[in-house]
């Protein structure tokens, strides 16, 4: 959940070009948990995807894992950086 300046927002929405925000989503390239930003970020959808996370709890979990792999280890630095890197163009 992210609420910030409206310049911070169109920096990272499309200058960075990123298509993701939050670390574990990043370094799997996929959506392990839901990224509600600026308008979106409100309790309706906060507790609608709390309730998602929780019913699907054994997935996530499995996410979690994969990417907890994914950074564990002594190149994850470096590794991380040549990834924003490529996914940055």
């Amino acid at each position: 959940m992210y609420k910030t300046t409206f310049i911070n927002y169109l920096i990272g929405k499309y200058i960075l070009k990123i298509g993701y925000i939050s670390l574990p989503n990043l370094v799997l390239n996929d959506e392990i948990f839901p990224e509600l930003i600026q308008k979106d970020c409100e309790a309706k959808n906060i507790e609608k995807y709390m309730k998602k996370i929780l019913e699907n709890l054994p997935e996530i979990e499995e996410k979690i894992e994969n990417m907890r792999k994914k950074v564990e280890g002594k190149a994850v630095v470096e590794s991380y950086a040549d990834f924003l890197v490529k996914e940055g163009k």
